[in-house]
């Protein structure tokens, strides 16, 4: 527990972070102090030193084991914290069972390293995971507070951010009570002289939301739990308090979720096989800021989004359910500090010693893994057969080559597999086009020119029949039959290697099945001339970039090393002087191994130079260790505006529109125009033209408006629905043709000749219509649109969200957008928009010396926002019709009352908007209108304000 004061002033900092473990590991057996352990890693250490930067961090996590006293434990929790207040989250044994070892590894982690063939699926895990996810959102929202940022870990905890947001509404609703602080704890005074509650997170005590549905349910009242401080616990150390969230404060839609994935995200085809997919990619949209390591799973994520979800989201920003997420690419690093804090201790130079001599003279690969199918162990065992093979071969031909000196057949031999071997490295390094590699092409060219002659020549040129492989291999999850599988394949394949091409005082692998200590590993990096590390996928992988932290060449007895690393993991975007190889291709990892040993120990090159392939790549890892990395997400999801809840206007009162119309209609002098935007759905076309042009007719007919009508629908549309309005501007598929008041023929408002994209995408489209019954795909001048309004609501949805993933994956470099409104698709132009046939016109005006003071915004379509944001907001009035996101400033629920609004204009009668609504309003709370008598619709609204007035409020 902090000794820090909690204190609620503004500014105050806290973070809340969230992983499945605690940074601990508690043993009940054992007496205190030895029964609370802190852990180590990467992760913890990054976490504990940005934690320093703030005024208060919180860790929730299950703290690895079972306790029979939970409540007791979570004390000697609370006494054991530093820095960091630490609230445990209690699982049953049948959880752990289930949530983790059930459908976190043997469902989730196949699936997201695309090893589909291990992956086993259980409703009842699925059940499980889903519960424990409860969990740890409610005691999110029991230990944080509505200013704090919240951090959530890795794929157990897929679901939280979005349950976190679900809870938070449905507190607002009143239709969720979170559980209460447990007995025995204490209460203090906060600052402000409120009550406040120790938020707790013993779920034995508090509950969940499961228990207390079921009390509502039956009618039992769900009371809060209240008990007297005990001595022991008022001279406790002071710990976190926060306000009981109620659901009362508003800023709890604002609370700031991170989120970050520590593993791959793979491709649509992979993650789709898991039946409870869309429960993954929604969970997740619960977050403000969603990471990952590399770029590629963040355009897998995108890509499920736009599959599941049925729209596209921008390259980097995803809007779902009025929030908007941003995704971004966040490296991990190594834990750089504590590495170099051990390469200082008695320890390490003992251990760094002691290998120095022991692997004297000989060449030493490292490999550290868990022991885990994914990290391609077997492939990584046949590569080694097939360098040691090579490397006997080498040898023997070389002695052949001291007792004939005649036979030249062996020369011809090594000097075409030398050829063989530059040109693969050669093509690899084309291929991928890494303009960084400087340091490696420079080390690479010196030891192309010498090699040839060193290895043909020279007796004493170095030996890789001597080569040590030495193997770290952590167990890793013993009892599940697939680990135990890949465990004895790897001990039969390491017996077989060894009694092949070992001698008495030889052994090529050395095996070690355990972890070891901090100190020792490091003098192991140092030592090590190859780092061999090439998982079939990997999410970043650091035991490359620990390698090259201890690769500081101002220590005694370090050596230069070389990494020879997977183009599957993620590190291999960061690490650009690595041999990078394929690790399926055992032959590529077996010429990689051998020439990252000639680099840094063969006499093709030059002192000078071995380090070069490995000190530029240190540096970069040094300055992108994991407190940089943590620090700038942290820094992003608490700094970036553009995240969160999404800024929309909520359906104004009555007097409030009442007081824009009249502001529109009285404050501006001049001549003002009205744009209507029919175009979200056929269904929102005004029905009947008999009601609305009459209407239309009248605005254009005065000599202080001009009316504007914009749709997307063709010209041939447009005439049939608001031909005979002589005195309206009409404009067709956004901007391309218009039709000017008083002329009868349609001229193009401006010319695209972009359009060869549509060639490319009309075929898509047209499969789509014939594929789907009922689906009509309109094909226009610059733009495709397919409605589907007509169609079975599922198979239609469904097959809307197929066409928008594929136009997706087919439109991503060609000038053309995709777009959606209600019930259609749109491809449009780049060059065309309603916002750039709106200024277009209203250039014309002032061209004209007619220029408009005011322009009213009307409009259906969420497909194209351009046309709120193409003017200035001192000059436009904004409206938007329908329900969701948008920029405008005001919104109508539907055209009746948009209709209502412009007759008021029209009447010159801003405040008849606010008595007719009033009026409506007051019809809809007795419930039946036609039972009401007819009545002056003036007098009506005076009543009805009276009365809500009376009430209240009008929500009232």
């Amino acid at each position: 527990v902090s000794s820090r004061a909690p204190q609620h002033i503004a500014g105050m900092v806290r973070v809340v972070f969230v992983s499945n473990r605690l940074p601990v590991t508690i043993n009940p057996d054992r007496q205190p102090p030895h029964d609370v352990q802190q852990s180590s890693g990467g992760l913890v250490s990054a976490l504990r030193s940005v934690a320093q930067d703030y005024d208060e961090v919180l860790w929730i996590g299950w703290p690895g084991a079972h306790c029979a006293n939970e409540e007791e434990m979570t004390r000697r929790l609370h006494e054991s914290s530093s820095a960091i207040q630490m609230h445990p989250v209690w699982l049953s044994k049948d959880d752990v069972e289930d949530f983790y070892n059930g459908f976190s590894n043997s469902s989730l982690w196949p699936l997201l390293h695309w090893m589909t063939p291990y992956a086993r699926f259980k409703r009842s895990w699925f059940e499980s995971y889903r519960r424990v996810n409860t969990k740890f959102a409610e005691v999110i929202l029991a230990v944080a507070r509505p200013d704090d940022i919240v951090w959530v870990h890795d794929y157990h905890l897929f679901l939280v951010p979005q349950m976190v947001r679900k809870i938070v509404q449905e507190l607002q609703e009143g239709g969720y009570e979170l559980p209460d602080r447990p007995k025995d704890l204490p209460i203090e005074d906060a600052e402000d002289d409120s009550k406040e509650f120790l938020r707790y997170s013993s779920f034995e005590s508090i509950g969940s939301s499961s228990a207390i549905a079921a009390a509502a349910a039956a009618g039992a009242a769900v009371t809060p739990t209240d008990a007297t401080p005990s001595a022991a616990a008022k001279d406790s150390r002071r710990v976190s308090f926060s306000p009981a969230p109620r659901g009362q404060d508003p800023r709890w839609h604002s609370l700031k979720i991170g989120f970050f994935l520590h593993t791959p995200f793979p491709s649509w085809e992979v993650i789709s096989t898991h039946p409870n997919v869309v429960d993954i990619v929604q969970g997740m949209l619960g977050a403000d800021l969603i990471g990952f390591h590399t770029y590629n799973y963040l355009r897998h994520y995108r890509s499920c989004v736009i599959r599941l979800c049925g729209f596209t989201p921008e390259m980097d920003m995803v809007e779902f359910e009025g929030r908007r997420s941003r995704l971004g690419v966040y490296p991990i690093g190594a834990n750089c500090s504590d590495i170099l804090n051990n390469m200082k201790t008695d320890k390490f130079k003992e251990h760094l010693t002691e290998y120095a001599d022991q692997f004297q003279g000989k060449s030493l690969v490292l490999s550290v893994e868990r022991l885990d199918y994914s990290k391609g162990m077997p492939q990584k065992l046949a590569a080694i057969e097939k360098y040691l093979e090579e490397a006997a071969e080498l040898q023997k031909a070389r002695k052949t080559k001291g007792e004939d000196e005649s036979d030249s057949q062996d020369n011809d031999e090594r000097e075409q597999k030398l050829e063989q071997l530059k040109q693969r490295f050669e093509e690899r390094r084309v291929k991928q086009k890494e303009s960084a590699r400087g340091g490696l092409r420079t080390a690479m060219s010196h030891f192309w020119n010498k090699a040839k002659s060193v290895m043909l020549d020279q007796e004493e040129d170095l030996d890789h029949t001597k080569t040590v492989f030495l193997f770290i291999a952590v167990p890793s999850r013993q009892s599940v039959q697939e680990y135990k599988a890949i465990e004895e394949e790897v001990h039969k394949s390491i017996s077989t290697i060894n009694g092949r091409f070992g001698t008495v005082n030889h052994t090529p692998i050395l095996y070690i099945h355990r972890s070891i200590s901090g100190d020792e590993l490091a003098a192991l990096y140092a030592r090590a001339d190859c780092c061999l590390v090439t998982p079939l996928v990997d999410g970043m992988n650091l035991v490359a970039k620990e390698f090259l932290v201890a690769k500081d060449r101002e220590v005694d007895k370090v050596v230069p090393g070389t990494v020879v690393l997977s183009e599957f993991a993620g590190a291999t975007q960061e690490l650009f002087d690595a041999l990078v190889v394929n690790p399926y291709d055992v032959e590529a990892v077996a010429d990689a191994i051998h020439l990252g040993l000639e680099l840094t120990r063969g006499d093709g090159v030059d002192r000078q130079y071995r380090w070069e392939v490995s000190e530029r790549m240190r540096a970069s890892v040094l300055a992108n260790d994991a407190v940089s990395w943590a620090g700038t997400i942290l820094k992003d999801l608490q700094e970036d505006k553009n995240i969160g809840l999404i800024d929309q206007p909520t359906k104004g009162p009555a007097k409030v529109l009442g007081m824009f119309a009249k502001d529109f209609s009285a404050s501006n002098s001049g001549r003002k125009a009205i744009v209507l935007n029919f175009d979200g759905c056929k269904d929102t076309v005004p029905p009947d033209p008999k009601i609305w042009n009459p209407l239309l007719e009248s605005l254009s007919a005065r000599s202080d408006i001009y009316m504007t009508i914009i749709s997307g629908r063709n010209k041939e549309f447009m005439e049939e629905k608001f031909g005979k309005l002589s005195n309206v501007a009409l404009i067709a598929e956004h901007g391309i043709f218009v039709r000017r008041p008083s002329e009868k023929h349609w001229s193009e408002l401006f010319y695209d000749d972009s359009r060869a994209w549509l060639q490319k995408v009309t075929p898509l489209m047209q499969l789509f219509e014939r594929c789907t019954p009922h689906a009509k795909l309109d094909i226009r001048r610059a733009s495709l649109a397919w409605y589907f309004g007509d169609c079975d609501e599922i198979y239609g949805t469904f097959k809307t969200k197929e066409l928008v993933h594929q136009l997706a994956l087919s439109t991503g470099n060609l000038p053309c957008e995709v777009c959606q409104g209600e019930k259609f698709i749109e491809v449009k132009s780049l060059r065309v928009a309603n916002g750039f046939a709106l200024k277009k016109i209203v250039a014309e005006q002032d061209k004209l010396g007619s220029p408009l003071t005011a322009i009213l915004i009307v409009s259906d379509d969420s497909s194209d926002p351009s046309i709120f944001q193409a003017l200035p907001k001192d000059r436009a009035y904004t409206i938007r019709v329908g329900l969701g996101d948008t920029c405008a400033r005001h919104r109508f629920e539907d055209w009746n009352e948009g209709y209502q609004f412009l007759n008021t204009i029209d009447a010159d009668d801003p405040d008849g908007f606010d008595k007719a609504m009033s009026f409506q309003r007051f019809q809809s709370c007795l419930g039946d209108e036609s039972a009401l008598p007819q009545v002056d619709s003036d007098e009506a609204g005076k009543d009805a304000d009276i009365i809500f007035d009376e009430i209240g409020t009008e929500e009232s």
